[in-house]
């Protein structure tokens, strides 16, 4: 199971420099892995015990369109990822 988004980059999600905000992807990151629990019926999702993220280079800025994609891997009884 996947959940796809896109979004086009307004310069609410920038920072200073023009690029978007590490905290925006980060939060996105974590929400889309919710979602894709949720949609296997586990609506409950809790809360992420660990999350990270090593940024190479910007994702882009104003008008530029952001994709991102959620999969989950696997299941257990006590963690999804």
């Amino acid at each position: 199971m996947s959940i796809n988004y896109n979004s086009e980059s307004y310069n609410s999600f920038l920072t200073r420099e023009g690029v978007v905000h590490g905290g925006l992807i980060l939060s996105l990151t974590d929400t889309l892995g919710s979602l894709v629990v949720a949609s296997k019926g586990h609506f409950m999702t809790g809360v992420s015990t660990d999350i990270g993220t090593s940024f190479v280079r910007a994702a882009g800025g104003t008008g530029d369109v952001l994709y991102a994609k959620a999969v989950l891997a696997g299941m257990g009884e006590e963690s999804r990822f």
